[in-house]
């Protein structure tokens, strides 16, 4: 269990070193660095299509053991992380459905954890802000762009695109929020509005042809 360290003046594969070594076999679905904190989704796959236990976990960037946050989910993915709060998406069953699930950044029993909304398989998530935004991967009109305002416990899930169909992949900047939808590139506005198609139809051979990779002030990059 290593996460390993390139510089970013090094000339190849000989100047790859681990960097951290983490305990008892961990896993690092949608590892992220928040301040000085490690956070990652652990999940502990046996054979396909099995969803066995998986755990929320943190440790700090100088620490030597690692701190189990929550217990017993599914398979759990898209980790994002607030300044009180965490959000993921999470499969709790065996061909159970997909939802939004949130907890107290110090960690919560699984029996405590928050079920804010079920979502369909296939589901993205990103942040931008205080927001955490994610695809309802829905057919035929029925696909959303949703949002909720994670640090609030009072907030409710926010519409941001509606009638949409088959919206998968997700990233977002300060403006708007990019997808796909048919084998086209989208994007709305973070508060909501009407789509807007940026791209022609590029069909897709398998699901990995459908991610948006990143976007900067000037481009936003995608596979087709």
């Amino acid at each position: 269990s290593y996460l390993y360290k390139f510089p970013l003046d090094a000339d190849g594969p000989e100047d790859v070193t681990v960097a951290y070594t983490f305990e008892n076999g961990t896993r690092f679905d949608d590892i992220q660095l928040v301040g000085d904190t490690f956070y990652w989704d652990h999940n502990t796959h046996t054979a396909a299509g099995q969803v066995q236990p998986g755990f929320i976990k943190k440790r700090a960037k100088t620490g030597t053991t690692s701190t189990t946050l929550v217990t017993g989910l599914g398979l759990n993915y898209g980790l994002q992380v607030f300044d009180s709060h965490m959000v993921w998406l999470e499969i709790r069953a065996a061909n159970g459905v997909l939802s939004v699930y949130r907890a107290p950044i110090a960690g919560a029993n699984v029996a405590d954890v928050e079920l804010v909304t079920a979502v369909v398989n296939g589901g993205f998530m990103a942040r931008q802000g205080a927001y955490a935004y994610w695809t309802h991967k829905a057919a035929n009109g029925s696909g959303r762009i949703q949002r909720l305002l994670v640090d609030d416990p009072e907030a409710k899930v926010e519409q941001v695109a509606t009638d949409l169909n088959l919206p998968e992949g997700l990233v977002t900047d300060e403006s708007y929020a990019y997808f796909k939808q048919l084998d086209s590139l989208y994007r709305v506005p973070l508060a909501g509005g009407t789509p807007e198609r940026l791209s022609s139809v590029t069909a897709a051979n398998d699901a990995q042809a459908t991610a948006i990779f990143y976007v900067d002030d000037k481009y936003v990059y995608f596979a087709a």
